[in-house]
């Protein structure tokens, strides 16, 4: 398994916590990165290429929280703060699946998570440019996982977003919810076996979710192919 992230500390004490919860973490490979940086996402890639030849699953977790703009951010926050949330909400993880995509591609099929969050599917005042970065990423995991399918027939594509819920993190520290309550979800999809869902919207308690064209999936997750 592979961690990315911008600070090679905060990677190491995953690592450590992970210990401490028992889970086996020798085969854990740390590779620090900025993932909307074209140049540190190419060395990753490489790093990653000379551990396997294939890459089975990737989740998309990075995010930024919504700038503070006052109550009107769509009408007064700044095109720097604006093009900073949607350069890390979305466009890096449209960067990191694309540097990925090779590897992932190596083998029999691949499994792509994009966390996502209900904001996608809100219109709250006050947080405007944050609900919109997760309605394209939202829009973003279906639509990848539409041409992934065009892309490398025969393989076993299976592209789908899931939200975390409010989760406690280094971004939302007020929450009581644990950060790790996802991960059933999380294990589910990525270990799904082949012809799972694909370009479906999932919420960690099991929801099976809709958005825009996208219709909930309509199959028991759990149930055999």
């Amino acid at each position: 398994m592979f961690l990315t992230g911008r600070r090679e500390r905060m990677l190491r004490e995953t690592l450590r916590e992970g210990s401490v919860l028992g889970i086996g973490v020798d085969e854990c490979v740390t590779v620090a990165a900025d993932i909307s940086e074209e140049s540190q996402l190419a060395d990753a890639v490489d790093a990653i290429s000379r551990h396997v030849s294939h890459l089975h699953g990737l989740v998309n977790c990075a995010a930024l929280p919504q700038p503070d703009a006052g109550p009107f951010p769509l009408s007064k926050q700044s095109l720097q703060a604006w093009s900073e949330l949607m350069r890390t909400n979305v466009t890096a993880q449209w960067l990191t699946c694309r540097f990925a995509l090779p590897i992932m591609a190596n083998g029999d099929g691949f499994r792509v998570i994009f966390m996502s969050s209900e904001a996608g599917w809100a219109s709250t005042p006050g947080f405007g440019p944050y609900n919109v970065s997760k309605s394209a990423v939202n829009t973003l995991g279906a639509s990848l996982a539409a041409e992934c399918v065009t892309h490398f027939p025969g393989l076993d594509v299976q592209i789908n977003v899931l939200v975390p819920g409010e989760a406690r993190t280094e971004m939302n520290r007020g929450s009581v919810e644990s950060p790790y309550s996802v991960v059933s979800m999380a294990l589910t999809l990525l270990s799904h076996p082949p012809g799972g869902p694909n370009g479906h919207m999932f919420h960690r308690d099991g929801r099976h979710l809709a958005f825009g064209e996208s219709s909930a999936y309509l199959k028991n997750l759990l149930a055999p192919a």
